[in-house]
């Protein structure tokens, strides 16, 4: 028994004095506590835009200490504090998110940081219900297109031209995928390299 509670304690251990831990530094703040909603509970929370969004679920009493704040709650308990912050750390930054954001307000918070971060989508006119990703060997590149809507249709215009190896076609400039379809577009990779 002593054995189990030396081997429990040495791995059910949070590190002290606050959340979140080793982590502390890298988001630039750190968590006294967690404050879950009751049900049907929302609070309001303030992006530096002066955007105003619903948010629920929880709340992190956050603490910022080397970060910025780019989001406040306005209502609540927490009403002041940090929602969510902002750390730049070496060549990158951290993003920390102390509540459940509502789908739209999450999406755009998350896509503005890759952008920031100098990442572009591969296909920039996909809709969002699209997964697109690209893969090379030595000869060739692969863009892989899987259409994630059970209802809709998606259209898209490629940044090549290539040849879908599932339908055993030429795409020329654009693929249309039926609801949970896929593609898979071999071009050649000077192309790819070139676009």
């Amino acid at each position: 028994m002593t054995e189990f509670r030396e081997v429990l304690g040495a791995a059910n251990q949070v590190r002290q004095p606050a959340y979140p831990g080793a982590f502390r530094t890298l988001i630039g703040g750190c968590i006294d506590e967690y404050w879950p909603a009751r049900d049907g509970e929302t609070f309001e929370v303030r992006f530096a835009d002066g955007t105003i969004v619903r948010a629920h679920w929880w709340q992190d009493s956050i603490h910022p200490e080397t970060a910025d704040v780019i989001a406040s709650y306005t209502s609540g308990h927490l009403s002041g504090r940090a929602a969510i912050l902002d750390h730049a750390v070496g060549d990158g930054r951290v993003l920390y998110i102390g509540t459940r954001l509502p789908a739209d307000p999450l999406r755009d918070t998350v896509l503005a940081a890759v952008a920031d971060a100098g990442v572009r989508p591969l296909v920039t006119e996909a809709p969002a219900f699209v997964e697109v990703a690209r893969r090379t060997s030595g000869e060739a590149a692969f863009l892989f297109l899987l259409n994630h809507s059970e209802t809709d249709t998606a259209h898209i215009p490629l940044p090549e031209e290539g040849f879908d190896l599932i339908s055993g076609k030429e795409t020329g400039g654009s693929i249309t995928l039926a609801p949970l379809d896929l593609a898979v577009v071999r071009t050649a990779l000077a192309d790819v390299r070139s676009s």
